[in-house]
């Protein structure tokens, strides 16, 4: 009976999150009847679609995302009106008509040779591989060039709730953009040989699977030496069975009950994890891809190599996060003791708070990135 029960227990969660719910904060939990109405509707909502005086394409973006996005734009904006900084804005780092990205600088911050070239910090977006503007990580930029780099946030491909499967294309995207950068950051005082990558939830998700697996950076011809450090902020790191479920790991109905678990969870297919699966596909297919997609399980396959960035900081909101968020950090730890990384629970509620966090200055958030900055610059030195 017990064991019956323990198989209702997880059998129940499975079903939660097939219907999406696990990637949602706990305070913002909508019915999942209202997240496909508004994922598929004609109808765009009313909401603003321009940042800095240019316009936005429309999404049909979910319930749950409409204050995050709005609060975004509006942080924005006041960015944009900062004579302090300065955007360049759209630039194609490819052929894909999705492949741009904006530069953020210190006004005035066009060097010349003899000057000496500052980090690039490349900030990627979330929006659960979905949905999402490079706007939305644009009011960063204010605090992170004052640190003495500059900012620059490509977007990605994003399926904006069409059910199109976009992995590995998001991921190919980042390292098609950090080559554009490499050979494009001079012109803007940037120093290619110093990249920190950045994202907030799945950007942060997509910067660890670039930084992290060293036989996707091998075969991509990047030179994995130029990325110095990974910031994530409220990140998955891993979307296997094994690690949306890592805090249940030590119970004895998971030890268990686990193969039927992941037997259930690829053939069910969650509908969140369809941007890295598209409709259809077979269970094994699934399997793979999720493998893939895991920055987790590329750590673990890859302890001994030298690809990693020297310093990886993470972080995620005391309350109210994605409870693995904390737990893919003290794993990432674990995995890789013998480098530098720091995990810093962040002082606030839910899981979009530590976004907005980085409009502060004062936050503990940068006080880790002034010193992180520092040291890059004095290895190099």
């Amino acid at each position: 009976m017990q064991k019956m029960g323990s198989l209702l227990k997880h059998t129940l969660l499975i079903s939660l999150v097939s219907r999406g719910y696990s990637f949602l904060p706990p305070n913002l939990l909508p019915e999942r009847k209202t997240l496909l109405q508004a994922a598929k509707a004609d109808i765009v909502p009313d909401l603003l679609f321009q940042s800095g005086d240019v316009p936005l394409e429309p999404q049909n973006l979910p319930p749950f995302l409409h204050p995050y996005h709005t609060k975004n734009l509006e942080l924005t904006e006041d960015v944009f009106q900062d004579v302090a900084l300065t955007c360049n804005r759209g630039k194609s780092y490819g052929k894909e008509s999705h492949q741009l990205l904006d530069i953020w600088t210190k006004s005035k911050s066009r060097t010349t040779s003899s000057e000496i070239k500052k980090p690039i910090v490349i900030f990627l977006h979330g929006g659960g591989w979905d949905y999402g503007y490079r706007e939305w990580v644009g009011f960063c930029a204010r605090n992170i060039c004052r640190q003495g780099t500059i900012m620059i946030a490509p977007s990605y491909k994003i399926g904006k709730g069409s059910g199109e499967k976009l992995w590995p294309q998001s991921r190919n995207d980042i390292i098609t953009a950090l080559k554009w950068i490499s050979q494009n950051a001079d012109k803007y005082g940037g120093d290619p040989s110093k990249i920190i990558l950045a994202g907030h939830s799945a950007g942060g998700h997509l910067a660890a699977s670039v930084c992290l697996n060293q036989q996707f950076l091998e075969s991509s011809g990047f030179d994995s030496q130029s990325i110095k450090a990974l910031f994530l902020i409220s990140s998955p790191l891993g979307v296997r069975p094994d690690d949306i479920f890592m805090m249940f790991h030590k119970r004895l109905w998971w030890k268990m009950f686990r193969r039927p678990i992941n037997f259930l969870f690829h053939r069910w297919k969650p509908s969140f994890l369809q941007p890295f699966t598209g409709e259809g596909g077979k269970a094994n297919e699934f399997r793979t891809t999720l493998q893939d997609a895991s920055p987790l399980y590329a750590a673990s396959t890859n302890i001994e190599n030298t690809c990693f960035p020297q310093y990886i900081h993470v972080t995620y909101a005391s309350k109210k996060d994605f409870p693995f968020c904390a737990m893919h950090a003290k794993e990432l730890e674990r995995q890789l003791n013998q480098k530098t990384i720091e995990i810093l629970e962040l002082p606030v509620e839910g899981h979009f708070e530590t976004h907005f966090l980085l409009d502060d200055a004062s936050s503990d958030w940068y006080t880790s990135f002034r010193k992180i900055i520092s040291k890059i610059n004095a290895d190099s030195s």
